[in-house]
This record gives structure tokens, sequence and C-alpha cells, in this order.
């Protein structure tokens, strides 16, 4: 892999993250110059060291950072980051759908809280 698109792999996996160029380089304890240099192919991150120090900051491996990826399977994910988020995600979903009993006994189960149900009209 040359340096031209490793940089664009790391680009790809900070903004994937939601990070900025600068949290990145914070995170590396390089600059915002040096990260840009690397994300353009300018510089090369080739050392092992640096590697490993992007892959802990991106939370990605190095087979998926370098672009080598294993192979896909139905038990295999990834991208373990991600579905973290939708994990964390679906359980807001749930915990907002619960209503107290008392909501349900008055027949108001059937709407969120502070909103009006179908049929309603305040």
């Amino acid at each position: 892999m040359n340096d031209r698109e490793l940089g664009q792999r790391v680009a790809y996996w900070r903004r994937r993250r939601g990070l900025t160029q600068q949290i990145l380089a914070d995170r590396l304890g390089r600059s915002i110059s040096w990260l840009r240099k690397v994300e353009a192919g300018v510089r090369s991150a080739d050392r092992l060291s640096v590697l490993d120090s992007l892959c802990e900051a991106l939370n990605v491996d190095l087979q998926t950072l370098i672009g080598e990826e294993p192979a896909r399977s139905g038990t295999v994910c990834i991208d373990d980051a991600q579905v973290e988020q939708i994990r964390n995600a679906m359980e807001l979903y749930t915990s907002l759908l619960a209503l107290p009993d008392d909501r349900a006994s008055r027949g108001q189960g059937d709407c969120l809280p502070g909103r009006a149900g179908v049929g309603d009209r305040r």
C-alpha cells in the first residue's frame, strides 16, 4: 500500500468515527499539520509504531486500516465500535417507549409523554 492509499484510509476511518483532524492529531500526540500530510499522502506513516497508534486512536485493527480486511463471515464483525453505538441507541429507544403503569391504566398508553396520541385533541 502506498502513502496516498494509507492516507485516504486514515481520513476515511477518522470521518467514520466522527473525529476532526485536530482531535485525532491530539490523540496521537502529533500536530494537525502532520496528520494533514499523512492523509494527503505527502508524509509516510508506515512505521509499525505509528500504524499501531493510528489503529488504537481510530479503533480499527491493522488489517482494516491497511486495506487487507479479513474475509467477512456472518459471525465476524469488523467494526465493533459502530455495533456498540447502534446497541446503545436501540437501548435508549426502547427505554423511551417504556411508559409507567399508571399512564397505561388511564388509557394514555398509546402516546409518548408530553405528546398527543392519535385522535387526541388538546
